[in-house]
């Protein structure tokens, strides 16, 4: 019987500087923070971001060209403005007030794009 050798590689450590941004509930952040001595090492600043904002018609509109750039970046079908308006409203209803809209990076956004992508929402498009 005659014995193998076996040369395994070493990769060369490479410079790296990149930053890492998660997206999270205040409540899992400080469940990771006190769990995880490595979590508070790498992670030293916590970002809020509202979770609503005002119903404004600027507002309104920043959400629509909000929602077109995601569209585009993902390459995802695109809305006409019956389309962008539903998804306003939505933003809406999950603020539950008529008078406020939900942060699209919270809620609506990472849902609808899951959903455009599996084929479980069908946007309207331009004919």
């Amino acid at each position: 019987m005659r014995l193998l050798t076996t040369v395994s590689i070493a990769p060369e450590p490479i410079p790296l500087d990149v930053k890492v941004v998660l997206l999270g509930s205040p409540q899992l952040y400080y469940a990771l923070y006190s769990a995880d001595e490595d979590f508070q090492k790498l992670f030293k600043v916590k970002a809020d971001f509202a979770s609503d904002m005002e119903r404004t018609p600027e507002n309104e509109k920043n959400y629509a060209l909000f929602v077109r750039a995601r569209v585009e970046e993902e390459k995802l079908r695109d809305f006409d403005p019956t389309g962008a308006a539903a998804i306003v409203e939505h933003g809406s209803r999950l603020a539950e007030d008529q008078t406020r809209l939900t942060n699209p990076l919270w809620r609506p956004w990472p849902t609808l794009s899951a959903k455009l992508r599996t084929g479980l929402a069908r946007p309207v498009t331009r004919s």
